[in-house]
């Protein structure tokens, strides 16, 4: 069994990245194999919407040569998706909006669904005041509803709400890869 955990902040050492690492010492401890990617060091384009606006992305390829078929290929792999974001303007980040984004359109076009029935868990990181906290956790929980990954748990950590949360992060992990 495997797992992706994908990291959507620009600060390595930031709530973000520390919240990825305790949801990877969780999978772990469960067996997993467990890989974080961080898209900010991924060369990852928004979407041209080729094709009349619709995104061909024939046999689930999207014909853009940057890092995107890479890390869409190791979510493919995984039994388990992660995805951990910062809030930003009460929604995820930039580079994880694009690669969803993406994703979508080469995962829905042509039947694939290649994401369809994998267990999802969706982490929702504000290091400010929290207020968009929950928008953010309905959005990323819509995307992979479409992409038809059933995902088992959102959770909102805060700056103030950090350390408690750690220890139930590296449990969730745990219990979603075991169960």
């Amino acid at each position: 069994m495997s797992t992706v955990i994908l990291m959507g902040s620009p600060r390595v050492n930031g709530l973000s990245a520390k919240c990825a690492k305790e949801l990877q010492k969780g999978f772990e401890q469960a067996g997993q194999d467990a890989k974080t990617i961080n898209l900010y060091e991924k060369e990852i384009d928004l979407c041209d919407a080729c094709g009349e606006g619709w995104g061909l992305c024939p046999q689930g390829k999207c014909i853009k040569k940057d890092d995107f078929m890479e890390v869409y290929r190791d979510i493919k792999r995984a039994d388990i998706l992660a995805v951990v974001s910062p809030v930003y303007w009460h929604d995820a980040s930039e580079k994880m909006k694009s690669l969803l984004d993406r994703i979508r359109r080469c995962d829905l076009r042509e039947g694939n669904h290649w994401l369809k029935g994998k267990k999802g868990i969706i982490l929702a990181v504000a290091g400010g005041t929290g207020n968009g906290i929950i928008r953010c956790l309905e959005h990323l929980a819509y995307t992979l509803s479409l992409l038809e990954v059933e995902v088992k748990e959102r959770l909102p950590i805060t700056r103030y709400s950090q350390k408690y949360m750690f220890e139930i992060l590296e449990e969730a992990a745990y219990l979603l890869a075991t169960t």
